[in-house]
């Protein structure tokens, strides 16, 4: 009987009828769409935030932080600038100087304190 009625109404009111169906599942849709975007966006920052570490930097003495390459840039000296000729070696690149020893009683070298 209810079955019967429901038909009667949309052959009688055809665009009412769709009008309705529409005013009812657009803004399901809509509120469906929405709960699923803001889950995947919690969930990706949920990932995002546990990757989240400590960053390590290795690098050698005296190279720069400002580049890829591990070599050392040390300032010139207004001496060195003048005379354009090939980089030498540091006077003790053979083993290490007095300044990065630490000094008695001292945990750090003469240097860094």
């Amino acid at each position: 009987m209810i079955f019967k009625l429901v038909w009667e109404n949309v052959r009688s009111h055809p665009v009412r009828t769709l009008l309705s169906i529409l005013l009812i599942a657009v803004p399901v849709t809509l509120i469906l769409t929405l709960i699923g975007l803001s889950n995947g966006f919690l969930e990706d920052s949920a990932k995002r935030t546990k990757g989240v570490g400590a960053d390590l930097i290795f690098r050698a003495k005296d190279s720069s932080l400002m580049t890829f390459s591990g070599c050392a840039h040390k300032a010139l000296s207004p001496a060195s600038r003048s005379s354009p000729t090939s980089p030498s070696l540091p006077e003790s690149s053979t083993g290490p100087s007095a300044a990065s020893t630490p000094s008695p009683g001292s945990r750090y070298p003469a240097s860094i304190a």
